[in-house]
């Protein structure tokens, strides 16, 4: 797997919705790769070559109440798997995932445990939307 780093990127899923401006941490795995979330990783940008036939995506560790994270994926993953820190399962996270596509999750403030928050990223999706369909200023 390519660790890119962090990156205040813009790129254009395959829906053609724009993601601005937002730091993620690229990663291009090969098939069958883990990918293990540091505490501080928020925006997962995971860019394979390729149709992945499997991923692990393992969350941080550390969270606290109503901690975000998003990821985003530029190619279809056929068995995907999300886990806690711990290695357990994510409720209700995919378990297949398709080429631009994206999740939210967030930390469930009682038990502090992940849960999907936004299935498709509906969230970041209308708010990059109503970005670029905002008029533009007139010229002074």
């Amino acid at each position: 797997m390519t660790a890119v780093g962090w990156r205040d990127v813009s790129f254009q899923n395959s829906s053609g919705s724009f993601l601005m401006g937002l730091p993620f941490k690229k990663v291009a795995p090969a098939t069958g790769a883990t990918i293990k979330m540091h505490w501080n990783d928020r925006r997962l940008y995971i860019n394979p070559a390729g149709t992945l036939a499997a991923l692990t995506v393992r969350m941080p560790g550390g969270q606290g109440d109503r901690d975000e994270v998003q990821l985003y994926f530029n190619q279809a993953i056929t068995a995907f798997t999300l886990q806690d820190y711990t290695g357990h399962p994510v409720a209700g996270a995919p378990t297949t995932v398709t080429a631009g596509s994206d999740y939210n999750f967030s930390v469930e403030p009682v038990t502090l445990t992940w849960l999907l928050k936004d299935p498709a990223g509906g969230a970041l999706r209308a708010r990059a939307a109503a970005s670029a369909a905002a008029p533009a200023p007139a010229p002074a």
